[in-house]
């Protein structure tokens, strides 16, 4: 599923667990574990949900990463020491252990890489909602995630009691959400139009490689683009290479040759009706990206007119479609926009009003 399909099912299982923690029997608490191979963002969509937590509940919403693998058991269940008479043994409080007060998300991240010991200490957090003695506050959510064992990633053998208390929710990348996303951050608008021309090449898994292509992977790429960009083409290609492989890396440069022909994009949207039209897909493409990134509230209409003259001219609906979903990101209350309305109901798009 779309990580914003996760998103949408650990939002409602989390205000689940903080409406009833305590009132329901354990087993009736969903707990998200988000699983899928690395680089998809996993971290930072959780980090996302704790703001759209915010949001709801009013209250500052906190997100604790806990990555299991980089603890010993006795740090995540609380060191045995003993009591002031020597008597016997007391678990002290362990030093992540939220506070009484406080809201948030206790993220347990990388769960199959941790020790088969840590994660039998994570399996009674996330279904007692304690460790030990120590109860963690009512105020504070679990959500889990990890790589799958095809993804080679150092990953052990979960304990089925463990499994048993999840609910897993298998991610996979998206092309059209990380051209979303990058286009709310105004990040990345060459990246975009590649992804947008070749929506394969954001993930690619390949275990013979050191380097492969992943969304996070390429977030980096927009940051070598900008930062490099004063070096020659070859350091700027091998600096590329060195995130997303050579042959993709070739393959995004030989792209980024095209933007030299689509023209001035300003004049294109002033005058939507006579501009030239490309007859090449990857120009098309260059252009509609640019288009999109320069899209605001009161230039949609022209940007529409251009590219229903595509549509027209037997381009293919992809084109208009990849515009419009990358464009609404930067157009706030876009669904009250009367342009895009109209080209919804004109052009079958009412996926962008739901």
């Amino acid at each position: 599923m779309r990580l914003s399909e996760a998103s949408i099912l650990s939002e409602n299982a989390l205000i689940h667990q903080l409406d009833n923690r305590g009132k329901v029997a354990e087993s009736e608490i969903l707990v998200p574990y988000w699983i899928g191979a690395a680089g998809l963002g996993k971290t930072q969509a959780v980090k996302a949900l704790s703001k759209r937590l915010s949001e709801i509940r009013g209250v500052d919403f906190g997100c604790n990463i806990f990555s299991l693998a980089q603890y010993s058991p006795e740090d995540i269940a609380g060191w045995l020491l003993p009591n002031s008479d020597k008597t016997k043994m007391i678990r002290i409080k362990p030093d992540w252990m939220p506070e009484k007060g406080t809201h948030g998300i206790l993220f347990f991240d990388e769960i199959p890489q941790a020790i088969v010991a840590n994660q039998n200490v994570a399996a009674q957090i996330i279904n007692e909602h304690r460790v030990g003695d120590w109860n963690i506050p009512d105020t504070w959510v679990v959500v889990a995630a990890g790589n799958r064992a095809s993804d080679r990633a150092g990953t052990n053998q979960m304990p089925n009691h463990l499994k048993d208390r999840l609910m897993f929710l298998p991610v996979e990348a998206n092309h059209w959400e990380w051209i979303s996303h990058m286009m709310s951050r105004k990040r990345g608008e060459q990246a975009c139009a590649f992804i947008g021309f070749k929506p394969t090449a954001l993930h690619v898994v390949n275990h013979d490689e050191d380097v492969n292509p992943t969304p996070r992977s390429w977030d980096k790429v927009c940051t070598a683009m900008t930062i490099y960009a004063s070096l020659p083409l070859a350091q700027r290609r091998n600096a590329v290479a060195g995130l997303v492989g050579a042959s993709v890396a070739a393959e995004f440069f030989a792209f980024l040759a095209v933007y030299d022909e689509i023209g001035d994009v300003d004049d294109i949207i002033k005058n939507p009706a006579s501009a030239p039209i490309p007859d090449r897909p990857d120009v098309v493409f260059a252009l509609c990206q640019s288009l999109a990134s320069k899209a605001s509230d009161k230039n949609i209409g022209n940007i529409i007119k251009y590219i229903n003259r595509l549509e027209e001219v037997g381009m293919g609906a992809e084109y208009s479609a990849f515009v419009m979903k990358t464009a609404i990101q930067a157009i706030p209350n876009y669904k009250q926009n009367p342009d895009i309305r109209d080209w919804v109901l004109n052009s079958g798009g009412k996926e962008l009003l739901l």
